[in-house]
């Protein structure tokens, strides 16, 4: 397991790829860099994965015929990462790690990809 970073590449089912942007606000570093914790399943940290192609997205039901995709923007359902290893735990928040998912309303899956780094020193 390695824990998910500021930079970390997610991919949505409906969409492209991501980086997941942690804001300075958060106080929990690895390796020098800001984890990602459950709760940073949020359009300020998952702005966009490039166009959505989901046919359950209004934004695409409202495009004209022949036109798909649209511009994607996430709606997380929850605004929480499922983690697979709840327990693990840095400065008492949970942390999330490569293949750790969460779901759009919109019918996509989006998981960690890439952690952002390549092991934990």
């Amino acid at each position: 397991m390695t824990i998910a970073v500021n930079k970390a590449v997610c991919k949505c089912t409906s969409g492209v790829l991501c980086q997941v942007t942690i804001l300075p606000t958060t106080n929990v570093f690895i390796s020098g860099a800001r984890c990602v914790r459950m709760p940073d399943a949020t359009t300020i940290n998952l702005p966009s994965f490039g166009m959505c192609y989901n046919l359950t997205n209004p934004s695409v039901i409202k495009t004209p015929v022949g036109i798909v995709p649209c511009m994607c923007v996430p709606n997380i359902l929850g605004s929480k990462w499922l983690t697979k290893k709840f327990n693990v735990k840095v400065c008492g928040q949970s942390v999330c790690s490569n293949g750790d998912k969460c779901f759009c309303l919109y019918g996509g899956l989006i998981t960690i990809e890439f952690p952002g780094q390549l092991s934990v020193s």
